[in-house]
This record gives structure tokens, C-alpha cells and sequence, in this order.
């Protein structure tokens, strides 16, 4: 292969220093598909040719052929090196940290829009084509209110004096006058009776609780009154 049109994937594996029983084991290098074999930590190169590569590193630990792998895709392009840095970590079960940087000072032209898929690499390395940014679509500006031309509905409406609100009178019970009077200083615990000879009226509420309260000439009525407005409180 031509050196001016071949890339190279460096690759960089290493472990914590207390985790010193993988240096007598090797890791796994698994380029686009092709098993590179046992290859010892630290640093490998391997040549590719320009395009999207796929890269697997994994590591042997006692009877178990392939632990703390990962995986990552990769764009070289002609006459320069993509390091992929690997480490291993702390416990064999978990999954080991993959970075990939550009080798600095290396030849070639900089690194560039990505590439199609290099010779055996895997249909998950295909470019992903990124769409635009959809813009969110403009709502129509809203037209000005039109103002109320003299005779139309709206004149006339507002022109109209407000509906006053009545306050319906119990039946068996007389209106009651409007009354501004304050609430009694003092009023009894128990209501008194009114004289069982007084007609049915209108009499300071004897519980306190109201201006007015209606005596029906037998007993305190639920009626009452405040400022004129008439209720209903039962005793």
C-alpha cells in the first residue's frame, strides 16, 4: 500500500498501576471486523486505508477469553494517525474508558468533513448524514382590532347602564329597610325571646352575629339582615 494514500490507528492501552496482574495478559484488537490477535499494553499502529473505521479493544483475564471491552468509530484520512487511547477498569466487569485524539505533528491534511466507511467496516460505522435544524414555523402575525364603528353592537352594549344585582326576600318575610347601624357592643350569650304579644318584625339580632334578625311573633326566625342585604342564619 502507498504510504501517501494509507492512515494509521494508533492505539495506547494501559491499566491502573494496583491492577498490576494485567501485564501478564494481553489485550484484543478487533479492527472493522479483522482480529489483529494478542497484542501486548501500550502503544500499536496499525495501517488502514482512508475512510471510517471500526475499533474494538478487549483484554484476556485468566479463563476468560474477552473482558472490559469498548468500542468506538474512527476517521482517518491519508497520510496521517488517530490514536485511540484505552484503559482498562478497576474491577475486569465493568467497561473500559476509550478516548480518540489526533496524533499531533502528523502528516497529511487536516482532519476534514467525515468519511465513508474504510474496506470491512461495520454497517453501524456508516456516516450519519446530520439533518438542519428544523426552524419552528412562524405564526401569522395578528391582525389589529378593528374599533367599534358609532351604532354597532359594541357601542351600543357599552353604552347601556350596568344591570343591578337584587337580593331575593325569603318568603313569609317582609323587606328589610336599609340599615347602617353598628353591631351592639355587647350582645347576650343565649338569645332573648321578644315579648310573645310583639307582632312580627324586623330587631337588633339578640345573638350579636348580625344587624337584624326577623321575629315571626312566635319565635326568632333563620332571617337576617346587614347594611340592608338579607341572609338566612339559623339559630
Amino acid at each position: 500500500m502507498d504510504n501517501a494514500n494509507v492512515g494509521y490507528i494508533e492505539t495506547h492501552t494501559s491499566y491502573f498501576p494496583l491492577a498490576f496482574l494485567f501485564h501478564f495478559f494481553k489485550t484484543l484488537m478487533v479492527i472493522d471486523g479483522a482480529d489483529q490477535g494478542k497484542v501486548p499494553w501500550g502503544t500499536q499502529r496499525f495501517p488502514v486505508a482512508p475512510g471510517r473505521h471500526h475499533v474494538k479493544i478487549s483484554a484476556r483475564y485468566f479463563f476468560f477469553t474477552s473482558m472490559m471491552a469498548n468500542e468506538t468509530v474512527v476517521d482517518v484520512w491519508a497520510g496521517t494517525a488517530v490514536r485511540v487511547k484505552y484503559r482498562a477498569p478497576w474491577l475486569v466487569f465493568l467497561k473500559g474508558k476509550i478516548t480518540v485524539e489526533q496524533v499531533p505533528g502528523a502528516p497529511g491534511p487536516a482532519p476534514g468533513p467525515a468519511l465513508s466507511p474504510g474496506p470491512g467496516a461495520f454497517p453501524s460505522a456508516a456516516p450519519v448524514l446530520q439533518q438542519p435544524p428544523q426552524q419552528p414555523p412562524q405564526q401569522p402575525a395578528q391582525p389589529p382590532a378593528r374599533p367599534a364603528y358609532p351604532g354597532s353592537v359594541t357601542t351600543v352594549l357599552s353604552t347601556l347602564p350596568p344591570i343591578p344585582t337584587s337580593v331575593p326576600t325569603p318568603q313569609g318575610a317582609p323587606a328589610a329597610p336599609h340599615v347602617a347601624a353598628a353591631a351592639p357592643e355587647a350582645a347576650p350569650a343565649v338569645p332573648e325571646a321578644a315579648p310573645a304579644s310583639a307582632p312580627g318584625a324586623w330587631h337588633p339580632d339578640p345573638t350579636g352575629r348580625h344587624q337584624q334578625r326577623y321575629w315571626d311573633g312566635a319565635r326568632w326566625s333563620e332571617h337576617v339582615s346587614d347594611d340592608g342585604q338579607t341572609s338566612s342564619d339559623p339559630l
